[in-house]
């Protein structure tokens, strides 16, 4: 197997450099410290942390098709070791085919999904902090799948985006469920963008902790977005979103599952006083669980809301380089404390975050 390999090796590199990647990468990461924290576990915690190192090589195949294939590592355990150290994990993998028909690119392989793809474009700051739908875990910025997008008008003010993929993430499959992306954008007036999402996920069956019976466990999602922005000058935008999953809840121990429904709403905006400085604010409310009943003998003792609020200026003393001083506070209604004192996180940040 070894000669096999040392075999392809020089073959296999021929094959990239007459390919032509063009390389590139983005790092971010931070001096943190937790002024306040409802885990008492991570209080008063600090220290240095790299969130994502990526590096990608783009290869332009032929006029008709091009690729991508991007290694990423994180601060979670996606990608470190089983020693817990910084390690990878493929973000990115697909092949493009160009203009498949007139206006439409395909693609196949692992790579981003549409709601958190347009958001993450429009929010700009994915090195402050995720979007809000991929901060709570209602979408994965990636799927294994087949995309087709492109335009609808001639001159690109609508587009549309539909993907259908394995729903595991860019994780092995392991059941038969999918699900199935759709998007719509529209930038018709100048500087204003608007994108309507749905997505629907085919997830395998809940067992009923009251009944024992299998039920469907579906997940429906909505959401929108709309961003007014002046590129370098300001960016203005509100995103919110829908979901709705099927007999995801039991309220206590004697009823029957029933639908779960979350929602979620996010404000941001950056302004630039100069090339030089930018200011960030972002606020964020998540109903994870609309039924939600802290004490099941006082139906009005109920809400589990999660707000956060986000404020940062960003120095940029290259335009490749920005050095982002940031304070999060996130606040909790009803929280079940762990082991603290407090209902709220507040956490002190240097963000350093450079393209190459």
């Amino acid at each position: 197997m070894r000669n096999w390999f040392l075999f392809f090796v020089p073959i296999i590199w021929s094959v990239v450099i007459c390919a032509q990647p063009k390389f590139s990468g983005v790092m971010f990461g931070d001096y943190f410290y937790n002024l306040a924290a409802s885990d008492s576990t991570k209080a008063y915690i600090g220290g240095f942390q790299f969130r994502r190192i990526d590096f990608t090589a783009d290869f332009a195949i032929s006029p008709k098709f091009d690729s991508r294939f991007r290694l990423e590592s994180d601060e979670t355990n996606n990608s470190n070791t089983p020693g817990g150290k910084l390690g990878v994990l493929i973000k990115d993998a697909w092949l493009r085919w160009n203009n498949v028909f007139s206006g439409s690119d395909l693609y196949f392989g692992i790579s981003p999904t549409p709601e958190i793809d347009i958001a993450e474009n429009a929010w700009g700051y994915r090195s402050v902090e995720k979007v809000i739908m991929d901060l709570h875990g209602i979408a994965s910025s990636r799927d294994f799948g087949v995309d087709i997008k492109g335009k609808i008008t001639s001159d690109g003010g609508v587009q549309y985006w539909l993907k259908a993929a394995n729903d595991s993430t860019n994780a092995f499959e392991t059941n038969r469920s999918k699900r199935y992306y759709s998007a719509l954008q529209f930038a018709l007036v100048s500087r204003l963008l608007i994108a309507v999402y749905g997505d629907y996920a085919d997830v395998p069956q809940r067992r009923d902790a009251v009944t024992k019976r299998l039920e469907e466990n579906d997940i429906f999602i909505a959401s929108f977005l709309l961003n007014y922005a002046d590129k370098n000058k300001y960016s203005f935008g509100i995103e919110g979103f829908y979901k709705d999953q099927q007999n995801n809840l039991n309220i206590d121990t004697v009823s029957a599952a029933k639908t779960q429904l979350s929602y979620g709403i996010s404000f941001w905006g950056w302004y630039g006083f100069s090339d030089l400085i930018h200011l960030i604010a972002r606020y964020d409310l998540f109903e994870p669980n609309n039924e939600y009943v802290k004490n099941a003998k006082d139906p009005n003792d109920k809400g589990d809301k999660v707000g956060f609020i986000l404020l940062g200026l960003d120095f940029k003393p290259d335009k490749n380089v920005s050095i982002i001083p940031n304070i999060e506070y996130t606040f909790y209604q009803n929280l079940p404390k762990v082991g603290s004192s407090y209902d709220n996180d507040l956490m002190a940040r240097i963000t350093f975050s450079y393209n190459f």
